[in-house]
């Protein structure tokens, strides 16, 4: 299996600089499904989850989406810059969907502040969805700071089992292509 550069990039863990931060996008999922809040043992937990399955149709791919006990959804955002942080904003979507009850952005702690200011200056009169997230901080030895709640989106409803199984489905898919990338690594060097 060949890796693109992308995913060579994905899966490299050496100490690099990542817009403002040193952490890799597979790092800071981890730190994310490790954190007390979001826990994977307590909570189902996905990575780059396309919604437009048939069973769950968010409408939008979302880099960590945690289904609750109770079923129902939170989408992280994961941002390494202020830039690509900003570059969200310029998409046409706004990661609002009747599944998803919390949206959070996640970002380095050094950018939280410039991250904060900028959403509290919601322009007047608007519905993005993107200006009621919570924000969360991560750190570079790895925990996980809740800075401010989202707006709960109440109109919001319980996944039913068959999008439940959809999310596992999606995520045992990850898994197998995760497994196939180690695979080829560990090949590369011997």
């Amino acid at each position: 299996m060949v890796l693109s550069p992308e995913e060579k990039d994905k899966l490299d863990t050496k100490p690099r600089k990542y817009g403002d931060t040193n952490l890799s996008i597979y790092e800071i999922e981890n730190i994310i499904s490790k954190s007390n809040e979001f826990n994977y043992v307590k909570n189902f937990v996905a990575f780059n989850v396309i919604g437009m399955s048939d069973n769950l149709r968010i409408g939008h791919e979302c880099d960590v989406l945690v289904c609750s006990k109770a079923g129902y959804l939170t989408e992280i955002e994961i941002k390494r810059s202020y830039i690509d942080f900003l570059a969200d904003f310029e998409k046409e979507h706004d990661h609002s969907s009747e599944l998803i009850k919390n949206f959070y952005y996640c970002v380095p702690l050094k950018i939280k502040d410039k991250v904060l200011e900028y959403i509290r200056n919601k322009p007047e009169g608007t519905t993005d969805h993107r200006f009621d997230a919570g924000v969360l901080a991560y750190t570079e030895d790895g925990k996980l700071l809740t800075i401010t709640m989202p707006t709960i989106n109440w109109y919001a409803h319980k996944l039913f089992i068959e999008q439940k199984m959809e999310m596992m489905r999606l995520e045992a898919m990850r898994v197998v292509k995760l497994k196939d990338k180690i695979i080829s690594l560990t090949k590369e060097q011997k």
